[in-house]
């Protein structure tokens, strides 16, 4: 039963970590600009979680205007010209359809 139960764990434990991976990057903000729904960023070409892949428009992945605090964080980032990011996106698509939504953006 004992190593059952270790199985398991184990196996739901790669199962989360490989979840994990798909909706989040590593990279260097690239390109910044505005729309009327908030705040779009830009990694390095190609760079997107793969959740987003094939998805979002032309590598573009938005920060909402009502997320004003992450907002805040990548506007100081890029001033301050320290550009290494790891940017984690909303799984969900059903809140834009035409782009990916950052969730949370961690300077490095």
């Amino acid at each position: 039963m004992r190593k059952f139960l270790i199985y398991l764990t184990l196996i739901f434990t790669s199962i989360q970590i490989a979840n994990a991976a798909q909706d989040y990057v590593i990279g260097n903000l690239t390109k910044m600009t505005s729309i009327t729904e908030g705040l779009l960023i830009k990694l390095e070409p190609e760079n997107l979680p793969d959740v987003c892949k094939n998805k979002t428009a032309y590598g573009w992945m938005l920060i909402p205007q009502a997320r004003k605090t992450i907002i805040a964080v990548t506007l100081s980032q890029w001033y301050q010209e320290k550009k290494a990011v790891v940017v984690y996106v909303d799984r969900d698509y059903s809140t834009n359809p035409n782009f990916c939504t950052v969730q949370q953006v961690e300077p490095q």
